[in-house]
């Protein structure tokens, strides 16, 4: 039972310390608002927590079962005690649909749930992850954790004995305090939590669009999404990626919508996840540094007071990250030399390897546009942009912005990159063009609303701060 019911248990903590920091931030002040935005709590709170997490290893924590109960107690106690001095708002919802559109929501909605209850039975019974990248360095570094008490990069079969001993360790953090709380480094468990972070950032994308997405357009939205062969392929795979891209996706969300009603408790949530983020994987500090520039920028398009503060996010992101890489120099930990952005400053270099941009830049398209994969999400996204430029302009340069410059980020990689380029990209270009996806599904329901919305009222602006 202990395998079972301690994971479980660690659930609900995760639950209620992402609940705290919404109640603390004013998002939640009711048992109706703490049931709407379960899922989002979740999320934060697999964050916060992890973050949290990361921060006492990176300090020579051994992670016994106590200290991650520690810190959920600490970090709830602090959000509550933020709640007494940040105001409580309200949020709007948008109105409840009748007739055709009616019956086209519930269908969706019925549609997505029980699509997710079909991958979280099959994850309840898949009995180990599915992913190459897992076997060979994420759930060994998570089974160190665990067998030594701590990073121990110096010991046989440390944290550093794996590949890839750069990577941040949140995923691994994580995964060792699942095996914690179950008594034993089984990973049967860790296929279903997997599904739980997939079904939470569904309910949590969900939640936050209602405030200005009407059911008619986000239901069926999220139903495409969910329903895009390569989402239900990754959960359960235990790699970083898939997790890397939904708190991408979830975080443009909540900074989208920031940028169209300037709450800051949004912008907050941003960061968190942002956060999370650039602990998950080595690019999840530049897409997560992409995302702010092109959330302030999509702010001062829109104009209003506040835009700047989007911009904090960059040393909010930068100094969250840091201790990590304080840690790889004092423990002098190599990174691997699949590449190194320092070339990126070596013209003769960059100008010898033309043709590995070439083939970047001509593949990574084709695989995001790919049908088999990703259904018409990117092309539906990249449409609905286009459109709401002159209308909505500070959603298409979220949009176009963000994608673009991941796209040519990520193509710079493989540019820069040491290993064969053709085995490079089919070996890890499906699972990194997820994050761009992923934005760009999660954010096609509020730029087809905010279309329609302008349509209707040519020319209004949201009240800003």
């Amino acid at each position: 039972m202990t395998r079972i019911g301690g994971p479980l248990a660690l659930d609900l903590i995760l639950l209620c310390v992402g609940e705290a920091l919404l109640v603390g931030l004013g998002v939640v002040q009711s048992v109706t608002q703490a049931l709407r935005y379960t899922g989002l709590a979740f999320i934060v709170g697999w964050c916060t927590l992890g973050a949290a997490i990361v921060y006492a290893l990176i300090l020579g924590a051994s992670l016994q079962l106590w200290q991650p109960i520690a810190l959920a107690a600490a970090l709830a106690a602090g959000a509550f005690a933020l709640g007494r001095v940040i105001p409580a708002k309200v949020d709007s919802v948008e109105r409840r649909e009748r007739g055709v559109p009616r019956v086209c929501a519930i269908t969706a909605a019925s549609s997505l749930v029980g699509y997710l209850a079909l991958l979280g039975l099959h994850s309840a019974l898949t009995e180990s992850p599915t992913g190459w990248d897992t076997w060979a360095f994420w759930l060994p570094r998570a089974k160190a954790i665990f067998s030594f008490h701590g990073l121990h990069p110096h010991l046989h079969g440390g944290f550093a004995s794996f590949a890839h001993p750069e990577y941040p360790p949140l995923i691994p953090a994580f995964d060792a305090t699942v095996f914690r709380f179950a008594g034993t480094a089984s990973v049967l468990a860790l296929p279903f939590q997997d599904w739980l972070l997939a079904a939470a950032f569904v309910a949590a994308a969900a939640a936050v669009l209602r405030r200005r997405v009407r059911p008619a357009l986000l239901w069926p939205a999220l139903c495409l999404l969910v329903l895009a062969p390569q989402f239900g392929a990754s959960v359960g795979a235990g790699y970083a990626d898939p997790q890397l891209a939904r708190l991408i996706a979830l975080a443009a969300v909540c900074g989208a919508v920031w940028v169209l009603e300037r709450d800051g408790r949004l912008l907050v949530l941003t960061g968190i996840l942002l956060v999370g983020a650039s602990l998950t994987k080595r690019e999840g500090l530049g897409l997560a540094l992409l995302l702010s520039v092109a959330l302030a920028v999509a702010a001062r398009v829109e104009g209003g007071r506040g835009w700047a503060r989007a911009l904090l996010l960059v040393p909010t992101v930068i100094v969250a990250a840091l201790p990590w890489q304080i840690w790889l120099h004092v423990e002098h930990v190599r990174a691997a030399p699949d590449y190194s952005l320092r070339t990126l400053l070596h013209p003769s270099y960059l100008s010898h390897r033309l043709d590995r941009l070439g083939i970047a830049l001509e593949r990574l398209p084709r695989i995001a546009l790919s049908f088999d994969h990703w259904l018409l999400i990117l092309p539906l996204a990249l449409l609905l942009a286009f459109l709401v430029i002159g209308t909505r302009s500070s959603l298409a340069v979220l949009v176009l912005g963000a994608i673009g410059a991941g796209y040519l980020g990520l193509a710079c990689v493989y540019w820069i990159g040491t290993l064969p380029v053709t085995w490079y990209m089919r070996t890890s270009a499906s699972r990194v063009v997820a994050s761009l996806v992923l934005l760009a599904g999660a954010l096609t329901p509020l730029v087809a609303s905010e279309l329609l919305r302008n349509e209707k009222r040519p020319g209004q602006r949201v009240p800003s701060e």
